[in-house]
């Protein structure tokens, strides 16, 4: 694309009629508007919504009707991908075009039933990943300002640097998902994906942190003392149960055993 054109009162994509290529979020109860992308682009992290959709209790999301109708069909076999592509919006300015491709592999082949396997599994993957850049940012801040300072700025750096390490990973698991997920797994079977996936965050959370944000400052600029006590809750959040309940591991119950001691009358 090399141009485009602004024209007042232009169309307006909500309402009874909904367009083909566009995926739908709810902004509120039965109120559906159209999605645009936002700084930071078009990754892994909007695959699931713009494919398959999301139905969480905070978040729903409807891919186009045709990417459904495509899917429904089932009369498409071997490796496709589905091109994304749109502005970023702003008060009706485009700030950015942003385009890009989502593989699909064999979810063309998948019949509902599998595709909902692999909807539900992809969804605490997608939450785990949020839940751990939200960890990684506030360790970062709380390495670089102290307890109660106002830091303002613009912290999405942080989030793109994550998202983008873990992508690689993400796109592996998933096609294996695709391909070796069966309609009738249970939770058991998909354990192993779930912790590779957790493994994976957990390291580049790590490194990121250590070599690339805070590893990367002039030691004479930092401190110490609140680098290391940021990095140890860090570390402390990530291993934690928090991230294992967001996936569906099994979490180890720490809680020991109190002994009791009878007082015996003498």
């Amino acid at each position: 694309m090399t141009r485009y054109i602004t024209k007042p009162k232009g169309f307006d994509y909500k309402g009874a009629w909904q367009h083909p290529l566009s995926p739908y979020y709810e902004s509120k109860p039965e109120e559906w508007l159209p999605m645009h992308p936002q700084p930071g682009g078009l990754g892994y992290k909007l695959w699931l919504g713009w494919v398959l959709g999301m139905q969480g209790d905070k978040k729903k999301i409807q891919p186009a009707s045709q990417v459904s109708y495509v899917l429904d069909s089932r009369r498409l076999k071997g490796q496709f991908r589905l091109w994304v592509f749109g502005y970023d919006m702003d008060n009706m300015k485009a700030r950015c075009w942003y385009e890009s491709t989502f593989p699909l592999y064999g979810l063309t082949e998948r019949n509902a039933e599998g595709r909902k396997l692999v909807q539900s599994e992809v969804a605490k993957w997608i939450d785990a990943a949020d839940h751990v850049a939200f960890l990684l940012r506030s360790a970062v801040r709380s390495a670089w300002f102290s307890e109660g300072a106002e830091a303002k700025g613009d912290w999405g750096f942080i989030d793109a640097s994550f998202w983008s390490r873990t992508e690689i990973a993400f796109y592996s698991l998933l096609r294996e998902l695709v391909e070796q997920a069966r309609d009738e797994d249970n939770d058991s079977s998909l354990i192993p994906w779930r912790k590779r996936w957790r493994n994976e965050l957990i390291d580049v959370a790590i490194k990121l942190f250590d070599a690339d944000l805070i590893g990367a400052a002039p030691v004479e600029r930092q401190n110490p003392r609140r680098v290391a006590e940021a990095h140890n809750r860090l570390r402390s959040s990530l291993y934690g149960d928090k991230l294992k309940e967001i996936l569906r591991l099994p979490v180890e119950n720490t809680n020991k055993t109190k002994k009791k001691f009878i007082k015996a009358s003498v």
